[in-house]
């Protein structure tokens, strides 16, 4: 399975087919197994996952495009394998969220408590992108009450690549 939507994936299906190889790729948007229709919420993911045969439609309890990608390269593997669509779905429908990676607290309040321990540039990049998007729905919806605090912890030696200190919080808030 080949992410056909990244630069260097797209240079190994080029060389994987010139040594006669056979190549499955995947994506958001193109690929042999692609993803159709996704409604990324805070209880879940939702989307159609095309396949070179048929469509079908999954639930996924994890939230974000690194789990849709993650979901179409493992459903790829087991596709590959001879793995029936129904056992797929059913097994991504078994996910189990990773403790501390957006992670919902649900104590029956009236608004979303979310906790993720994102420790990298990218990761924190990717969970403050996923928030503003569920911030933009909560303002089309005309769902006020949206505030996203982060906060990140960093020591004194944590530093990212260009040498620069990792922001110690961002805030999103909206209404």
């Amino acid at each position: 399975m080949i992410n056909a939507e990244d630069e260097y994936g797209q240079k190994l299906v080029k060389v994987s087919k010139k040594h006669g190889s056979k190549v499955l790729t995947y994506g958001l948007h193109s690929g042999d197994l692609h993803a159709d229709k996704v409604d990324i919420t805070p209880r879940g993911t939702r989307f159609d996952l095309v396949t070179p045969e048929e469509m079908i439609s999954v639930f996924s309890p994890l939230i974000g495009r690194v789990n849709v990608y993650n979901i179409l390269a493992a459903s790829g593997a087991a596709y590959a394998r001879g793995c029936k669509t129904d056992a797929i779905a059913t097994g991504i429908a078994s996910l189990v969220r990773v403790p501390g990676r957006f992670e919902r607290v649900d104590c029956q309040q009236p608004f979303t408590v979310v906790v993720d321990y994102a420790h990298t540039d990218d990761a924190l990049r990717n969970l403050t992108s996923l928030a503003r998007e569920f911030v933009q729905r909560a303002k089309e919806k005309r769902a006020c009450h949206y505030r996203i605090w982060m906060r990140r912890r960093s020591r004194p030696s944590q530093a990212s690549a260009d040498g620069r200190k990792p922001p110690a919080e961002a805030a999103i808030s909206s209404c």
